[in-house]
């Protein structure tokens, strides 16, 4: 069991996969002093649980979570 991910790993990881699927196959992202990566080597390394892919996941996190703060009237 200590390898295993919990299924609340799995669900925020599907979660980032999905959400970098949504981007254009061919865009690239800075990510930093780290470089730049394509969308395909960011989810290879959200799924291999790599420290770039721990800062992925963190920024999606992030960013969903500033969300909350938004007002719902903006339209």
């Amino acid at each position: 069991m200590g390898n295993e991910r919990s299924d609340e790993s799995k669900e925020i990881i599907d979660l980032v996969v999905a959400r970098l699927n949504a981007m254009p196959s061919d865009a690239e992202l800075s990510v930093g002093s780290e470089g730049t990566f394509s969308i395909e080597k960011l989810i290879e390394n959200v799924q291999e649980n790599t420290e770039l892919g721990q800062e992925i996941i963190k920024l999606q996190l992030d960013y969903l979570r500033s969300l909350k703060d938004l007002p719902l009237n903006l339209v």
